[in-house]
């Protein structure tokens, strides 16, 4: 007793034979230690000095020790509460129990330096200028710019108005603080580099009086558009000039607040009173249309071969070539390469000539006729 199989504690236990009950001999079983405590240390420790100071006193939680017996104990080194000079120190934590078993864990303690506030110092961007685009449709644009370079104790860094902003046409001030304070400025300039577009009235023609030498015409002003406000437009020769007889091309140019400019074009073009009334009159005013050269001279051609057959008294060949002339100045104007009040009144002229040389009626055309 205790019998073979029994549980024997840490130690020596005696073990009793008997016969009969009558004790016959003993022996003793020694049970020793063999197994070491378990050790968890606490985590790492960051921690600042005072200010001047080359290390603090730092408390730290006793690591966790478990064994199979009881009263194994811990001891750190350093311990807790001890001094800890500035860097990186290494605690070392031994658990022990009773048998003398062992087991160590370790962690450090990191005691940073603090330092005196640093002034601040911020450096803003250069000026900066962009330029809007030929394509530009507002009145300035979306700007990037470096952020300010800060170095020392700033704090928060703000910048007002902020990069990605947008920025209209001039000079706005870039205001950068630190915690609400100014520090420094810098200026983004947006140049307007958007010129406007214009869009002219269209060609005009007009008769002058019986024997005049031109007549005043009055033009519908050009239609400016532009990213800014402010363009305007001007015209030369100006609406409600004297224009002489023949075509004039007048030129209007639109121009906005930052001197960029641009120009359109159309014609005037004024007939003498009762120039149509003949093949020659009608050739006349042919001529001084701003028509493609290659329709000019179809057109040319035509009423030159009907003045030679004029001439010979082949008045209904003379026809026929001023009925293909109306088709090919109907057509023109349906082309835009002729504007409707002046093709109707060369369409009109043929149609009258036609008549004078057959002496028939019936040859009008309109631009609506197919």
């Amino acid at each position: 007793t205790p019998a073979s199989g029994s549980f024997f504690p840490i130690g020596v236990t005696p073990v009793a034979v008997t016969t009969n009950g009558v004790l016959a001999c003993t022996f003793t079983v020694t049970v020793e230690d063999g197994t070491a405590p378990t050790i968890q240390c606490a985590g790492n420790i960051v921690t600042n000095a005072p200010l001047g100071a080359n290390g603090v006193g730092v408390n730290f939680a006793a690591p966790v020790v478990n064994d199979n017996c009881p009263g194994a104990t811990a001891e750190c080194v350093p311990s807790s509460g001890s001094f800890f000079p500035i860097g990186t120190n290494t605690v070392v934590c031994t658990a022990t129990d009773a048998a003398g078993n062992t087991n160590t864990c370790s962690f450090v303690v990191i005691v940073n330096e603090t330092l005196p506030p640093q002034p601040c110092v911020v450096t803003c961007p250069s000026n900066i200028v962009v330029r809007t685009d030929a394509s530009a449709t507002q009145c300035g644009m979306v700007v990037n710019y470096p952020a300010p370079v800060s170095s020392g104790d700033c704090g928060q860094v703000a910048s007002t108005p902020a990069s990605g902003s947008f920025f209209p046409i001039g000079v706005t001030p870039v205001a950068v603080t630190t915690n609400g304070v100014l520090a420094c400025t810098f200026t983004v300039t947006v140049e307007d580099g958007t010129a406007p577009t214009i869009r002219c009235a269209g060609n005009i023609t007009t008769n002058a009086p019986q024997g005049a030498a031109g007549v005043v015409v009055n033009f519908a002003t050009p239609v400016v558009d532009d990213n800014c406000p402010g363009a305007t437009a001007q015209c030369n020769p100006a609406s409600g000039s004297f224009f002489p007889v023949g075509v004039t091309i007048v030129t209007c140019t639109a121009t906005d607040a930052a001197g960029n400019q641009r120009q359109c074009t159309f014609t005037v073009t004024v007939r003498e009173t009762g120039g149509l009334d003949s093949i020659a009159g009608l050739r006349a005013a042919v001529a001084e249309l701003p028509l493609p050269s290659n329709k000019k001279r179809s057109l040319l051609g035509l009423l030159d071969t009907a003045q030679k057959l004029a001439d010979r008294g082949r008045n209904r060949a003379v026809v026929g070539l001023l009925r293909a002339f109306q088709v090919q100045v109907l057509m023109l104007s349906r082309r835009g390469q002729l504007d409707a009040a002046t093709a109707q009144e060369l369409i009109d002229a043929a149609a009258a000539l036609a008549q004078q040389y057959s002496g028939l009626s019936g040859f009008g055309l309109t631009l609506g006729s197919r």
